[in-house]
């Protein structure tokens, strides 16, 4: 059975770790992410503070590191 598209030349293992490091990506990134949203309500702070202010720099350079590290991968 084949897993993944040939004609697109992509590893399906690649396309899902690409998959799964979006998804964590916006955890943090998003104001309506999960996280965000109960540390929101828990703390009184809004959505757009903590995931603009306090987490953006964390995830610029996560996002980074991702971007990196799938163009190592995909080499």
């Amino acid at each position: 059975m084949l897993i993944g598209n040939p004609a697109l030349g992509l590893d399906p293992t690649l396309l899902g770790f690409a998959f799964i490091m979006g998804w964590c990506l916006n955890l943090t990134g998003s104001p309506f992410g999960t996280t965000v949203l109960l540390v929101a309500r828990a703390t009184g702070v809004r959505g757009t503070t903590l995931s603009w202010r306090w987490n953006g720099p964390f995830t610029l350079a996560a996002a980074a590191v991702v971007a990196g590290a799938l163009f190592a991968f995909g080499a």
